[in-house]
């Protein structure tokens, strides 16, 4: 009968035990990294639960109606959050073409980019608006829709896209972004406090993944 040296079961050992506390950090770290994307998510969606309770800062609908076009005007450019499959958050600076007297939010974008596969298991989006110049802070939730209009293309089309864009509406590749927004709130500096600016009630139902990708649906966001 044939036996192993020593030194030669020592090695295998620790080559066992390395690769039983590798499998067991990798499992650990998957399951933490899941719980805080799920949290991240969470939080995305519920961050701003209690600063409903702030309407009173605008006496009016009409007044934070205001102030979100206002902000959305002044700021155009956003950071455009979505979420993959996996629950993975990805955000990338979009300019915003028009907010229209529905409340719409329009941007043009490529139908083939990376953020068309998100929103294709993923319809929600969160846009934070920023200018930290102004010490202006906007964050909006909604659902996104893609549209091939091209006379609403034409109709939306600013020569700043070119840069983007450069064969304009023509191009086959590019589409329209709709974003009916469920839910905006605004940083208040006086109050150091999140204020409700908008509150879509005809679309409050939303869909969340949880870490397992399995959607549920909720009522209410903030």
């Amino acid at each position: 009968m044939l036996f192993s040296p020593p030194c030669v079961i020592q090695m295998e050992y620790h080559f066992v035990k390395s690769n039983i506390k590798n499998h067991i950090f990798y499992f650990m770290r998957k399951c933490i990294y899941r719980k805080i994307r799920n949290d991240v998510f969470t939080s995305l969606a519920g961050n701003f639960l209690y600063c409903t309770k702030r309407t009173d800062m605008f006496t009016t609908n009409i007044e934070g109606q205001k102030k979100l076009k206002d902000l959305v005007e002044d700021i155009k450019t956003c950071m455009f959050t979505t979420t993959d499959e996996n629950c993975n958050v990805f955000s990338r600076p979009m300019f915003t073409v028009k907010i229209d007297n529905e409340y719409h939010l329009w941007f043009f974008t490529n139908e083939y980019s990376d953020k068309m596969q998100d929103l294709s298991s993923n319809k929600q989006v969160t846009l934070v608006y920023s200018h930290p110049g102004k010490n202006a802070y906007m964050n909006v939730y909604g659902t996104c829709t893609l549209v091939h209009d091209q006379n609403k293309m034409k109709e939306l089309w600013n020569p700043a896209l070119k840069a983007w864009f450069p064969q304009g509406v023509e191009d086959p590749s590019v589409c329209l972004l709709k974003i009916t927004i469920d839910e905006a709130a605004h940083w208040d500096n006086s109050t150091n406090d999140m204020i409700s600016l908008y509150k879509n009630e005809s679309h409050m139902s939303y869909q969340t993944v949880e870490a397992q990708g399995v959607f549920n649906t909720h009522t209410s966001h903030w």
